[in-house]
């Protein structure tokens, strides 16, 4: 007989002998036998092999689905926080406008000499936003060239061009390619007399041009419009004196004045009405307010 088969057979006996001594040794009542307590923990440890996967993937799955609940959380939350940005957008928006026409109200309110209307701009090109502008008011409004408009807070900004039925184009103090030629005056003890007919953009000044070299012309001094002509009101805000220089011709000088509106957000203007109207409109450039031709 071969060795190794010899050496099962004393393998097998020898275990046979073990598991028969361990089956006729006595043990405490109660306690397992060392079989029973082998079966046991190899019918434990099956029980756990079997169960463990199905509690993994149960586990996996709550997991899994916890996640889609937080997108789906997350979604509706950022979903929640656009239509508050809009909400909120709509509700500056609207409370700026409504300031606006607050202010607008408030100073036609306080006018004396001449009557508000308020106009909404309507139409403004990129090419011309420092130059012009179309109200949505006119002719069935009684708006006529040459009038006076006005910035939310009273101050100048043009001077209507041109009218239509139901709209106006005004052309503002800005324009560097034809200055309204606006009789202005400091205010002050001793007024200072002038003519608004230039416009620094890259400075973003007006220029105020044949102030006579013997008036002084304080830096700061608030600069409005003088009624001299009869077409604009007088004492309509332009702005304040920032630099003054010798002008070219030596004989008089020129103030360069910061505007006391933001021509460049414009949303509704105010256009003034003279009460007394003394002066017609008629063609031809005047020496104020020279919109009209």
């Amino acid at each position: 007989m071969p060795r190794l088969g010899r050496l099962l057979i004393v393998f097998f006996f020898a275990a046979a002998l073990l598991a028969a001594s361990l089956a006729f040794t006595p043990v405490p009542r109660g306690a397992l036998s060392l079989p029973e307590r082998m079966i046991k923990d190899v019918a434990g440890f099956g029980a756990w092999a079997l169960s463990a996967p199905a509690g993994w993937v149960k586990g996996w799955a709550k997991r899994l689905a916890d996640l889609k609940d937080t997108y789906a959380e997350n979604a509706a939350l950022k979903r929640s926080l656009v239509s508050y940005a809009r909400l909120k957008a709509d509700y500056d928006l609207l409370k700026a406008e409504n300031e606006r026409l607050r202010a607008l109200l408030d100073l036609k309110s306080t006018s004396r000499d001449y009557a508000l209307l308020a106009a909404e701009v309507i139409g403004r090109e990129e090419e011309t936003w420092m130059r012009s502008l179309v109200v949505g008011r006119g002719e069935t409004d009684g708006v006529r060239p040459k009038e006076a408009v006005l910035a939310s807070g009273g101050a100048l900004v043009g001077v209507v061009e041109r009218v239509g039925a139901f709209t106006s184009d005004v052309r503002l103090i800005t324009d560097l390619e034809g200055a309204l030629n606006i009789a202005a005056m400091t205010v002050g003890p001793t007024p200072a007399y002038g003519v608004i007919d230039g416009y620094d953009a890259e400075r973003g000044l007006l220029a105020m041009s044949k102030i006579p070299l013997d008036v002084d012309v304080p830096l700061g001094s608030t600069v409005v419009t003088s009624g001299l002509g009869g077409v604009l009101p007088k004492g309509l805000l332009i702005g304040r004196v920032e630099r003054v220089v010798p002008a070219a011709d030596m004989l008089t000088r020129t103030a360069y004045v910061k505007p006391a509106a933001d021509l460049y957000h414009l949303d509704w203007v105010l256009i003034a009405r003279r009460l007394d109207r003394a002066v017609e409109t008629g063609g031809g450039r005047s020496a104020e307010g020279g919109a009209g031709r």
